[in-house]
């Protein structure tokens, strides 16, 4: 690794230390090494739980944020967080206001955030008070795509069927 550049040296660091999250259903959706941006930059997408992983950063500021997309026939509504939002609530001896190696955040992860990646949960704070909320399944964009390709074959079907009449 000694003809990599600093930023493809962070890149493979980054694959390397997420690499557990093939095991969860996710593969690169987007990566950035100097196209750009500065930092480089891996995008996970995990397509049957509408969750997307973003891991920004070098050895001095890395940023690590979780994207869940709710799909509504027609529409999408993105929620986010970076997980240093969370580090007080799950007593992790982390700090918002300190940096901490990739892999002390990818060690969090694991171990706090594997429900919110797996889609199961999903957490937020609201008026500083943090909740935990059950997903609902039929949010996720694979059924809803599903069941509006269904919708579109009916009315096409009706359509067709009534022409006749």
């Amino acid at each position: 690794m000694d003809d990599l550049t600093y930023n493809e040296k962070l890149f493979v660091e980054i694959l390397k230390i997420f690499d557990f999250l093939n095991e969860f259903g996710f593969s690169i959706k987007k990566c950035s090494i100097n196209n750009g941006r500065s930092l480089p930059s891996v995008i996970y997408e995990n397509y049957q739980n509408a969750r997307e992983f973003h891991i920004i950063g070098d050895e001095q500021t890395w940023s690590i944020e979780i994207i869940r997309t709710d799909y509504f026939y027609i529409c999408q509504k993105q929620y986010s967080f970076d997980i240093s939002d969370f580090y007080d609530y799950f007593g992790a001896c982390m700090s918002k206001d300190k940096t901490y190696s990739l892999k002390s955040q990818s060690n969090f992860v694991k171990q706090y955030l594997l429900p919110v990646i797996n889609g199961d949960v999903w957490i937020y704070k609201e008026k500083g008070k943090v909740i935990i909320k059950k997903e609902n399944k039929y949010l996720r964009k694979s059924i809803v795509k599903n069941f509006s390709l269904s919708i579109i074959l009916i009315i096409c079907l009706f359509v067709i069927l009534f022409s006749f009449l």
